[in-house]
């Protein structure tokens, strides 16, 4: 799908450049042309013919890497995604994984917030803190620059169960931006079970003419920027951007999610420059134009219709589980508890007022599931049929 391969094209493009340029946001606040991204999309929609492909144009171009390899898997646990930042210090790094959900589970399984958050944070601004734990052995005390790309794949309905609210309002979530692919159709190229079997890659020769081709083109790209460059923008591209920027806001305002999409909103008008740079980049110009950013433009307002159907997926996955985790509660209770308990418990999932816990109960007692009584001047909710 063309989704997939223009998802997968700017994450290519943001690797190939990484660490060759930047965007001065003011004399002490910069930011790199790093990109996050997921994709999300049902088996047999072409994911992995995707995925595929973005490997063998990334082996070529980053052919004369270390020897840590670029793409750092999704099997690491964070120590060891922090151990082979350390390795690679000032080369750009990958982050991959063909089933998101199951990276997102572990991390749901472990309190995910103890210190991820913070490196997560890091890595993505480019900074790879020092850590003194006695594992890293000769790479204990030292720090590293990175240019950190991410672009995992995912089925919506597995992926949806596995996100939090938290991963989104922490700022995490909130940097990551979402494709979706269209739905399946049965066609009779389907049946063609060796379609997606190019198989390994061995050199430039052995490789595909389109795979050579779009490798070449990232390579002489590359090939400008021998050190870190600044990437300007034109004021007529300053203007245009500050107008997408508004634009966005205010779309994404009116939406009944805000809470979720607010945090996201920021980090998506640092996309608009990010892309727009690596538009100028790819021309072999570190001056952002108009053009640049009209491309860059169409593309994250893509990207921002996704995230509004991600945090409706959000919502409801978070209400059904915080409905689950109520009902469990008042029958381990024996029954009932009473409103000022369920409150003190649950104070945690308040963001606004009080009206979000509010929701849970009214739904619980509209569906049946709990009964509200009025006992002694206060409120207890009583499991149905206890």
């Amino acid at each position: 799908q063309l989704s997939y391969f223009r998802a997968t094209g700017w994450n290519m493009l943001s690797l190939a450049m990484g660490l060759r340029g930047y965007i001065p946001v003011s004399a002490t606040h910069r930011f790199g042309v790093n990109l996050w991204q997921i994709i999300m999309g049902y088996s047999g929609t072409g994911k992995s013919i995707s995925d595929n492909f973005q490997t063998q144009v990334l082996d070529l171009v980053m052919s004369d890497d270390l020897e840590t390899p670029y793409d750092l898997g999704a099997d690491s646990s964070i120590q060891g995604l922090h151990l082979a930042l350390l390795q690679r210090d000032n080369v750009p790094s990958l982050f991959t994984a063909d089933e998101a959900s199951g990276w997102f589970k572990r991390l749901k399984s472990n309190d995910w917030t103890t210190g991820l958050e913070d490196s997560l944070s890091d890595w993505y601004l480019g900074r790879v803190s020092p850590s003194n734990k006695i594992s890293l052995k000769e790479l204990r005390g030292k720090s590293a620059t990175t240019s950190l790309c991410m672009l995992m794949y995912a089925t919506p309905d597995r992926l949806a169960e596995t996100l939090t609210l938290d991963q989104f309002l922490s700022g995490f979530l909130a940097r990551v931006m979402w494709t979706y692919g269209n739905p399946r159709v049965e066609t009779d190229e389907m049946f063609d079970i060796f379609k997606d079997s190019a198989g390994e890659i061995q050199d430039v020769e052995t490789a595909p003419k389109v795979v050579r081709d779009i490798a070449a083109d990232l390579v002489t790209a590359r090939a400008h920027f021998r050190t870190p460059v600044a990437l300007q923008p034109t004021a007529e591209a300053k203007e245009r951007i500050a107008g997408a920027y508004r634009k966005l806001y205010k779309t994404l305002q009116s939406e009944k999610n805000w809470n979720i999409l607010e945090p996201a909103v920021t980090r998506h008008a640092e996309v608009f420059i990010k892309v727009a740079g690596l538009c100028a980049m790819y021309r072999g110009d570190s001056t952002i134009e108009l053009g640049d950013v009209l491309h860059a433009v169409k593309q994250v307002e893509e990207w921002a219709k996704n995230l509004v159907r991600v945090a409706e997926h959000i919502t409801v996955g978070e209400f059904q589980m915080r409905c689950a985790e109520a009902e469990a509660y008042i029958r381990q209770l024996g029954g009932s508890a009473t409103a000022t308990k369920i409150y003190h418990r649950f104070g945690n999932w308040i963001t606004r007022d009080a009206k979000e816990i509010d929701n849970i109960l009214v739904y619980l007692t509209q569906s049946g599931t709990i009964n509200k009584l009025e006992e002694n001047g206060g409120v207890k909710y009583a499991l149905n049929g206890d």
